[in-house]
Protein backbone atom coordinates (compact mmCIF):
# COMPACT_ATOMS: atom_id res chain seq x y z
CA UNK A 1 0.00 0.00 0.00
CA UNK A 2 1.39 3.73 -0.82
CA UNK A 3 2.37 5.04 2.43
CA UNK A 4 0.22 8.76 2.57
CA UNK A 5 0.83 12.19 1.88
CA UNK A 6 0.52 14.04 5.06
CA UNK A 7 0.56 17.62 5.99
CA UNK A 8 -0.14 17.73 9.79
CA UNK A 9 2.15 14.92 11.91
CA UNK A 10 4.54 12.78 10.57
CA UNK A 11 8.07 13.67 8.10
CA UNK A 12 7.00 16.88 6.70
CA UNK A 13 6.41 16.57 2.88
CA UNK A 14 8.28 18.23 0.18
CA UNK A 15 6.91 18.08 -3.06
CA UNK A 16 9.56 18.33 -6.17
CA UNK A 17 8.71 19.53 -9.57
CA UNK A 18 11.34 18.85 -12.09
CA UNK A 19 9.34 19.57 -15.11
CA UNK A 20 9.32 22.70 -17.52
CA UNK A 21 8.31 23.92 -20.39
CA UNK A 22 11.69 24.59 -21.57
CA UNK A 23 14.71 22.57 -21.32
CA UNK A 24 16.48 25.73 -20.17
CA UNK A 25 13.91 25.76 -16.93
CA UNK A 26 15.03 22.48 -15.94
CA UNK A 27 17.20 21.64 -13.00
CA UNK A 28 19.15 18.28 -13.53
CA UNK A 29 17.76 15.42 -12.48
CA UNK A 30 20.43 14.57 -10.69
CA UNK A 31 20.37 17.26 -8.41
CA UNK A 32 16.67 17.21 -7.89
CA UNK A 33 17.81 13.10 -6.76
CA UNK A 34 20.59 14.60 -4.32
CA UNK A 35 18.47 17.35 -2.73
CA UNK A 36 15.61 14.40 -2.30
CA UNK A 37 18.40 12.18 -0.34
CA UNK A 38 19.56 15.36 1.35
CA UNK A 39 16.01 15.57 2.45
CA UNK A 40 15.99 12.85 4.33
CA UNK A 41 18.97 12.89 5.70
CA UNK A 42 19.50 16.05 6.94
CA UNK A 43 15.60 17.79 7.57
CA UNK A 44 14.04 14.36 8.42
CA UNK A 45 11.38 14.76 5.42
CA UNK A 46 10.07 13.18 2.58
CA UNK A 47 10.23 14.19 -0.84
CA UNK A 48 7.52 13.57 -3.55
CA UNK A 49 8.68 13.78 -6.70
CA UNK A 50 5.80 15.24 -9.29
CA UNK A 51 5.70 14.82 -12.84
CA UNK A 52 3.56 15.74 -15.84
CA UNK A 53 2.51 13.97 -18.90
CA UNK A 54 6.04 14.04 -20.74
CA UNK A 55 7.82 13.36 -17.57
CA UNK A 56 7.38 9.83 -16.10
CA UNK A 57 10.57 8.72 -17.06
CA UNK A 58 12.27 11.61 -15.39
CA UNK A 59 10.56 11.55 -12.42
CA UNK A 60 10.78 7.83 -12.24
CA UNK A 61 14.59 7.70 -12.07
CA UNK A 62 14.52 10.33 -9.87
CA UNK A 63 12.85 8.73 -7.36
CA UNK A 64 14.23 5.19 -7.79
CA UNK A 65 17.60 7.02 -7.71
CA UNK A 66 16.87 8.87 -4.62
CA UNK A 67 14.81 6.73 -2.39
CA UNK A 68 11.66 9.52 -2.85
CA UNK A 69 8.05 8.81 -3.64
CA UNK A 70 6.53 9.01 -6.87
CA UNK A 71 3.51 10.74 -6.87
CA UNK A 72 0.74 9.66 -9.01
CA UNK A 73 -0.73 10.55 -12.19
CA UNK A 74 -2.63 14.15 -11.59
CA UNK A 75 -4.92 15.99 -13.41
CA UNK A 76 -5.35 20.03 -12.01
CA UNK A 77 -7.53 18.94 -9.28
CA UNK A 78 -5.43 16.38 -8.24
CA UNK A 79 -2.51 18.35 -8.57
CA UNK A 80 -4.06 20.94 -6.38
CA UNK A 81 -5.30 18.46 -3.55
CA UNK A 82 -1.51 16.90 -3.32
CA UNK A 83 -0.04 20.25 -3.15
CA UNK A 84 -2.07 21.83 -0.80
CA UNK A 85 -0.43 18.33 1.43
CA UNK A 86 3.05 19.94 1.30
CA UNK A 87 5.05 21.68 3.25
CA UNK A 88 7.72 23.46 0.47
CA UNK A 89 7.53 22.81 -3.63
CA UNK A 90 10.70 23.44 -4.99
CA UNK A 91 9.97 23.56 -8.75
CA UNK A 92 11.19 26.06 -11.69
CA UNK A 93 9.69 28.88 -12.98
CA UNK A 94 6.30 26.64 -14.41
CA UNK A 95 2.76 26.15 -13.28
CA UNK A 96 3.12 24.23 -10.08
CA UNK A 97 5.69 26.58 -8.38
CA UNK A 98 2.96 29.59 -9.60
CA UNK A 99 -0.19 26.91 -8.47
CA UNK A 100 1.35 26.15 -4.95
CA UNK A 101 2.09 29.86 -4.25
CA UNK A 102 -1.17 30.71 -5.21
CA UNK A 103 -2.53 28.23 -2.64
CA UNK A 104 -0.57 29.40 0.21
CA UNK A 105 2.02 26.57 -0.16
CA UNK A 106 5.54 27.41 0.52
CA UNK A 107 7.67 27.76 -2.51
CA UNK A 108 11.36 27.38 -3.42
CA UNK A 109 11.60 28.89 -7.33
CA UNK A 110 14.71 27.98 -9.10
CA UNK A 111 15.57 30.22 -11.65
CA UNK A 112 18.16 30.33 -14.76
CA UNK A 113 17.61 31.87 -17.69
CA UNK A 114 13.86 34.14 -16.06
CA UNK A 115 13.64 36.47 -13.68
CA UNK A 116 11.96 35.86 -10.61
CA UNK A 117 11.70 39.64 -10.19
CA UNK A 118 9.31 39.32 -13.17
CA UNK A 119 7.62 35.30 -12.69
CA UNK A 120 7.47 34.98 -9.00
CA UNK A 121 6.60 33.30 -6.99
CA UNK A 122 4.93 35.70 -5.58
CA UNK A 123 3.44 36.65 -1.76
CA UNK A 124 5.25 35.87 1.59
CA UNK A 125 6.65 32.50 2.41
CA UNK A 126 8.69 31.50 -0.34
CA UNK A 127 12.51 31.51 -1.51
CA UNK A 128 14.63 32.30 -4.98
CA UNK A 129 17.53 30.33 -5.70
CA UNK A 130 19.30 31.62 -8.82
CA UNK A 131 22.24 30.26 -11.17
CA UNK A 132 24.80 32.66 -11.09
CA UNK A 133 25.48 32.66 -14.84
CA UNK A 134 21.45 32.56 -15.70
CA UNK A 135 21.68 29.19 -16.06
CA UNK A 136 20.04 26.08 -13.97
CA UNK A 137 23.00 24.03 -14.05
CA UNK A 138 24.95 26.99 -11.49
CA UNK A 139 22.55 26.19 -9.07
CA UNK A 140 23.56 23.75 -6.47
CA UNK A 141 22.03 21.46 -4.10
CA UNK A 142 23.22 23.21 -0.68
CA UNK A 143 21.47 26.76 -1.11
CA UNK A 144 18.05 24.77 -2.58
CA UNK A 145 18.34 22.71 0.68
CA UNK A 146 19.13 25.93 2.70
CA UNK A 147 15.89 27.40 2.07
CA UNK A 148 13.59 24.43 2.21
CA UNK A 149 15.28 24.39 5.64
CA UNK A 150 14.22 28.14 5.95
CA UNK A 151 10.63 27.57 5.33
CA UNK A 152 10.52 24.88 7.14
CA UNK A 153 11.36 26.37 10.23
Amino acid sequence: MPRQVQRNGGAPVIALNPGAGRAAKRWPPARFAELARRLRADLGATALVLWGPAELGEAQAIARDSGALLAPPTDLPALLALLRRTRVLVAADTGPLHLAAALGVACVGLYGPTDPSRTGPYGPGHRVVRGRDGAMASVSVEPVLAAVAALLG
